[in-house]
């Protein structure tokens, strides 16, 4: 039978409702009310300012520069948005916010107006800032006001594309002091600031915080002479060496001007990345006169055209303020970054004209690549082109194509080369006019190099995780962004680029372990131990092994067939939906929105309720398994209240999802020109989308590899540290029917050969090496795996130990005397960790010896609260009860270097005895004020204990 779905004709449908009249009501949950839906009218901007959703109010207009909106914090992961809707002050209105995302910056160039009744305060903006209440903000796409209560001021603001409009209404009799902070939030490294004659301001800040270089110029217009341009001080306390107190008087780098007022004041502030006059002609071009209701109307208008492009028919007005604040959050982001005169700032610094396309910034691709993209690949299939040349031309500037663009920086912020899948899906959808080679040559390098685990990667056929962290997730994001550039090589004709990406694409297979169904990190051949599904570590990125299990999207094929079949299959998908919902491990606040073990509060999650769909035949009542998830993470996790994103909306992922979601649409694997609908299940050609046309039913949707195929390597599992007694290595793999063929080779032996079909076990008794691979065929191999296994000497022991963090045990009681060293990377699990206490480790020899040194390796990376011991206290004795010292090693003193290092801590001093105690303290009891972690525990990790 066939049948027509509805939803997917309005997806691209322009027709717009009919308007109805607004209001704002804020007595129930601050939830918008309306006689009538309409989209303009039906957007509530506070959805996601509170909780985690780190959104902001502000007036912007569609993919604007410019992002006026106030600033309510400082500091810490709920403002980077610059706003949060538990706040009760506002320190001013900034011009660039980032919408939803997961590290703070921007905020660039603040106004604040005052009527001169400045506070005393120890932190300069709380001198200046204002109590707000929310009954008096009110905000619209383009448009936002609220009333600044201890100064009795009105604000209003809208937008153009590069320029923000300000509006304050003063009371009557009142003066005017507006500030400007140049040094507001990000680290200002350099700045500028100047006027022309009594209208004008202008100037630029240079500021260092997730872009490590970020450029923002402004021009300002006033509608009235100023007067009084003034650099201000602050007057402090400050003790000097002998503790008395002085007073010091300190210029800060904000400026303030004064107005008599006698009306409205209006201020136009045009800005731009390239350079001063670039801010200039964004003003001139875009904002010509003063009438602020003409701007806010024609800022209506343009959202009023964005919101058409995707309408619903819906009666519940919640429903319909969720979708329609879903659909506004989409095109808030990516941000045009070139002038009105084509000029912009590259990512090589330079100066730049983009030439036939519209330059843009703030590209969240790892959360973006699954549903933004290839939502907006419909929706704006032009400005999607102007992204994807925007990607070349960032090749053409820095070598690589863009990982997470800001302002002209890559922050290298998350994993894979997400560039990758975007570029495909919209050429997969028929967006081709842009250069399709340059394309080619940027995807086939970006995924080659020159970072080390991309050439282990290839080598290995996985990312090693005792080299690098995160390597389950960059294991399986790289072998997917592999088979995008394998399909983008075959529609060019390029069969070896084919080859080698689509062989690439498989080493997902090399991660799973049959044993327990899950995506495992891989070291030394074989699977660390002990393993625990719902441990939140370094191994996989803002995740568990639960949430990135089912990451295969292009291959649920094979990845059923190692599961055990669709039935097992679709049976492993309900098993994540009702697994338990608590975590272990490290605190991870990205894992929100916790149905068991799926997190929809963060983007790894977001495919795998569509994932019932690929195990079963459709039947009733599993064909609608996936409706029901979906309904329900609609139901549960999206509200129409501040707190009404469950984790951070992340440049319109977040909302995206909602929006597919709400039209029974979604692109498990971008690349493949379709849409999965659930209602029942389909797979939707993009086709269908744009023009309406009939799909059948009963059709399971399909993702395999099936050309050059490989063969999961074997997993080679022993003792994860150096062992004793003798041990059983178990060797086995992923893919049943082959057989596994072990070279082994043992110290003093010659190598003998061992064979086993899907497996083959064997037992070693001193230090060996393991080689395997598996076979089908003389032709068809898998290939070859290495492990080697370290004996030590039994007699010497760890016979109490403080205990150590679960998630940092570097493989057990035994790791400070295995003989095997950490990596600079405390990630990677060859560290153990202990947190805010002493650490008193004691060993046995075996027998009294004769000691000439003894060593501690410890680690340091304050970043991330990790210092070197204070000091390590050294002792010796022949009797485990009665210890005497040997001597004490103090570390010079803790520093604020944040770069990695390692250090062993040696005490050179000969004595005697069979038993060695080492006491570890930690550099402070508390971290101090001058750290991000002010007030928290410090960490000690160490690796090796090496006694001589």
């Amino acid at each position: 039978m066939a049948v027509l779905i509805g939803a997917i004709t309005l997806i691209v449908s322009c027709k717009s409702k009919q308007k109805g009249t607004t209001g704002w009501d804020y007595s129930d949950k601050y939830s918008t009310r309306y006689d009538a839906p309409d989209p303009f009218d039906a957007v509530n901007p506070f959805i996601g300012t509170g909780g985690h959703g780190h959104t902001y109010p502000g007036a912007t207009s569609p993919f604007g520069m410019v992002q006026l909106s106030p600033d309510t914090r400082l500091e810490g992961w709920d403002g980077c948005g610059g706003y949060h809707f538990s706040d009760s002050s506002i320190y001013g209105f900034s011009h660039t916010h980032l919408q939803g995302t997961g590290v703070p910056d921007y905020c660039d160039i603040l106004f604040m107006p005052t009527n001169n009744n400045l506070k005393t305060a120890d932190n300069w903006g709380d001198a200046y800032k204002s109590k707000f209440r929310h009954e008096t903000e009110e905000a619209h796409p383009g448009y936002y006001k609220v009333h600044l209560d201890d100064y009795n001021i009105n604000a209003e603001f809208t937008t153009t594309d590069r320029t923000g409009i300000h509006k304050y209404s003063f009371a009557s009799g009142d003066s005017c002091r507006m500030f400007i902070d140049m040094m507001h939030r990000d680290e200002l490294l350099y700045y500028d600031i100047g006027t022309i004659g009594d209208t004008v301001i202008y100037g630029y800040r240079v500021s260092k915080g997730w872009a490590t270089e970020q450029h923002c110029y402004f021009y300002a217009v006033f509608s009235k002479p100023f007067r009084d341009f003034t650099q201000l001080d602050i007057m402090y306390q400050e003790a000097d060496s002998s503790g008395k107190m002085n007073s010091v008087m300190e210029q800060v780098q904000v400026f303030s001007i004064k107005f008599d007022v006698t009306d409205d004041v209006m201020i136009k502030v045009g800005i731009s990345g390239t350079d001063v006059d670039g801010a200039r002609k964004n003003l001139h071009a875009e904002a010509q006169h003063w009438d602020f209701n003409k701007y806010r109307s024609d800022a209506k208008t343009k959202w009023e055209a964005s919101l058409a492009k995707a309408p619903i028919t819906e009666t519940n007005d919640d429903e319909y303020a969720k979708y329609y604040t879903a659909l506004y959050h989409c095109y808030t982001v990516p941000n045009i970054w070139s002038d009105v005169d084509g000029r912009y700032r590259g990512m090589d610094k330079k100066i730049h004209v983009a030439e036939g396309y519209t330059r843009y910034t703030v590209f969240s691709l790892w959360d973006t690549f699954r549903a933004y993209h290839p939502l907006m690949s419909e929706l704006e299939p032009e400005r999607t082109r102007d992204w994807i040349v925007t990607f070349l031309e960032m090749y053409k500037e820095r070598g690589e194509l863009p990982v997470w663009e800001l302002a002209g920086n890559e922050t290298y912020c998350m994993i894979g080369y997400h560039s990758v899948p975007v570029i495909v899906d919209a050429y997969m959808r028929g967006i081709t006019n842009f250069d399709q080679k340059l394309a080619m040559e940027a995807m086939v390098k970006t995924a080659t190099g020159p970072q080390k685990e991309k050439e282990l990667y290839e080598q290995l056929g996985y990312v090693p995780s005792d080299q690098f962290s995160e390597s389950v997730s960059k294991t399986l994001e790289f072998a997917y962004d592999d088979w995008c550039i394998a399909q983008f090589a075959k529609a060019q004709g390029e069969e070896v680029i084919y080859k080698r990406f689509i062989e690439r694409s498989q080493n997902w297979k090399n991660l799973f372990d049959p044993e327990t169904n899950f995506m495992r990190p891989r070291r030394n051949g074989g699977f660390p131990e002990p393993f625990d599904p719902y441990q939140v570590d370094f191994n996989y990125t803002e995740a568990n092994a639960w949430q990135y299990s089912y990451f295969v999207p292009h291959d649920i094929e094979t990845l059923i067939e190692y599961v055990g079949g669709h039935e097992a299959f679709f049976n492993r998908v309900d098993e994540l939906f009702n697994a338990k919902t608590e975590t272990t491990g490290r605190e991870q606040s990205d894992i929100t929105g916790l149905i068991g073990q799926y997190a929809h509060g963060n983007e790894p999650s977001h495919h795998t309720a569509f994932l019932y769909n690929y195990g079963l035949i459709c039947y009733e009542p599993s064909c609608y398994a996936s409706y029901k998830k979906v309904k329900q993470i609609m139901s549960e996790q999206y509200h129409n209240t501040p707190d009404g994103l469950c984790g951070n909306e992340d440049c319109g992922q977040m909302s995206a999802w909602y929006v597919l979601a709400k039209n029974n649409l979604y692109s498990v694997c971008p690349g493949k020109p379709e849409f999965i609908t659930f209602n029942p299940y389909l797979q939707v050609d993009h086709k269908y989308i744009l023009g309406g046309h009939e799909v059948k039913v009963n059709e399971r949707p399909m993702s395999k590899v099936s050309d050059y195929l490989i063969l999961p390597m074997p997993i080679i599992q022993g003792p994860q540290t150096s062992f004793t007694d003798p041990v059983e290595i178990f060797v086995y793999c992923a893919d049943t029917a082959v057989a596994v063929v072990s070279s082994v080779f043992r110290t003093g032996q010659n190598a003998m050969n061992n064979h086993g079909f899907g497996e083959s076990r064997f037992m070693i008794d001193n230090e060996t090496r393991v080689e395997s691979y598996a076979v089908k065929n003389e032709s068809f191999r898998s290939k070859r795996e290495s492990a080697n296994f370290q004996k030590r000497k039994s007699d010497i022991v760890i016979t109490s130990l403080t205990p150590f963090s679960n998630q940092y045990h570097a493989g057990g009681n035994e790791a400070l005397i295995d003989g095997m060293r950490g990596s600079s990377d405390f990630r990677v699990g060859a560290w153990q960790g202990w947190q805010g206490q002493n650490v008193q480790v004691q060993i046995d020899l075996g027998s009294h010896q004769i000691i000439s040194s003894i060593s501690l390796s410890c680690i340091e990376e304050i970043k991330s609260w990790i210092w070197f011991p204070s000091e390590i206290e050294f002792f010796v004795s022949g009797d485990p009860s009665d210890y005497m010292s040997v001597g004490v090693i103090k570390n010079d003193g803790a520093t604020n270097d944040e770069s990695a290092k390692t250090k062993e801590f040696t005490l050179q001093q000969q004595t005697a005895g069979r038993y060695v105690m080492l006491v570890v303290k930690p550099a402070f009891d508390i971290i101090p004020n001058w750290h991000l972690g002010a007030g928290g525990k410090p960490w000690i990790f160490a690796d090796e204990i090496i006694i001589k």
